[in-house]
């Protein structure tokens, strides 16, 4: 078996800090970090915000230098090179995703925040729309050079279909983080030859408190409801397209 090395990643507002939080006891023990994401590696030149990609040397360059410590993460697609070196390198994956309602609304209310520790390229543009509706619209459909939900989230897609890859929906870390936790550490025991005491769950999901994420607001599967009214529904079934009956089944939804 391999040496325990692992990639987390998600589209933004996915929950990556809530994963990457959960993960801290274990890249304690592998290198000393206290991040499972030590190594921030992404091929967004917007770091997932965006559908530009960085050039190729620069993500894989990204991706040698977290081979160093072993672990890392961030908004990183599933681009054929990026999943053909994660698996030539025996680079466990695990990929969060969450409702893609729950993502627009997430983003709604991140742009939205004036604290600097909340990134995005077209923050100005997005804050300066006349309402919160708005904002939501502008991130399903697209605003500017700020490319559509959908659009960006087929990038992180791929990751769904690729079999040894690990996906997590967000509301299971959510609803159950020491079931999530206890799912986490059997995929990395699996995909390695290291053996984690018993214990080692108890401090994930102590680690894992939201309070420890400076961006994190909500967090409640479904809550997309309370901030989509009867238009936003259309336009967010015609901007998703298939997508959308994909979240309802998903994640257990169907509209009425």
């Amino acid at each position: 078996m391999p040496a325990l090395r692992f990639l987390i990643t998600a589209l933004p507002k996915s929950g990556i800090h809530l994963l990457d939080n959960m993960l801290a006891p274990i890249a304690k023990m592998m290198s000393g970090s206290t991040r499972a994401c030590a190594v921030w590696v992404t091929a967004h030149a917007f770091a997932g915000w965006g559908t530009g990609l960085t050039p190729k040397a620069t993500t894989m360059e990204r991706l040698e230098n977290m081979l160093r410590i072993g672990h890392g993460g961030g908004h990183l697609a599933a681009l054929v090179d990026v999943v053909a070196w994660c698996l030539s390198n025996e680079v466990a994956v695990i990929h969060l995703y969450r409702d893609l309602r729950e993502v627009a609304v997430s983003e709604a209310y991140h742009v939205a925040n004036p604290s600097k520790e909340f990134l995005h390229p077209y923050k100005a543009e997005l804050a300066a729309l006349p309402t919160h509706k708005a904002r939501i619209s502008a991130i399903l459909q697209g605003y500017r050079e700020h490319a559509p939900l959908r659009q960006r989230w087929e990038l992180f897609a791929g990751w769904l279909n690729v079999p040894w890859v690990l996906n997590v929906p967000f509301n299971d870390l959510v609803t159950d983080k020491e079931g999530g936790a206890w799912a986490l550490l059997n995929y990395l025991t699996m995909t390695s030859d290291v053996q984690f005491p018993y214990d080692l769950v108890h401090a994930m999901v102590a680690a894992s408190s939201p309070l420890r994420s400076q961006t994190f607001r909500k967090g409640v599967a479904g809550s997309w409801r309370d901030d989509f009214d009867g238009e936003l529904i259309e336009i967010g079934r015609a901007a998703l397209g298939p997508w959308w009956k994909w979240c309802e089944e998903q994640f257990e939804e169907v509209l009425h």
